[in-house]
């Protein structure tokens, strides 16, 4: 039995029991004190939360404005390479790629309204 009760078997089992005892005591005071806490750290995840909502919607505004300038360069590479291929008789195969105007045989233009003829 003597070894058993050691310093630290002993230590435990009196320190268990003066927190049982304190606990009612400091109980109210800790739950006072810990509610302004909780609603502080509260309201920083509500600001932190709102803030990430900020920079993903300047991270989604700066991918589509990069999106819409890489159309743009592309359609104008797609329209300088049309002009210097000579569009106006031709033996282009005909494509139809959005609002791009692509030739087709004959001069004749597909476009995301219809045909066109060239004026030529």
């Amino acid at each position: 039995m003597a070894r058993f009760i050691n310093g630290q078997v002993l230590t435990a089992l009196v320190a268990g029991m003066v927190g049982g005892l304190l606990a009612p005591l400091v109980w109210p005071a800790a739950s006072r004190a810990a509610r302004p806490a909780a609603k502080g750290a509260i309201k920083a995840g509500f600001a932190a939360y709102e803030r990430g909502r900020e920079i993903a919607a300047e991270w989604a505004e700066t991918a589509s404005d990069l999106i819409a300038e890489v159309e743009a360069e592309r359609d104008e590479e797609r329209r300088a390479a049309l002009a210097t291929a000579g569009v106006s008789g031709g033996s282009a195969a005909a494509r139809h790629d959005g609002d791009v105007a692509m030739p087709m045989n004959g001069g004749t233009f597909r476009t995301g309204g219809g045909e066109r003829k060239l004026d030529a």
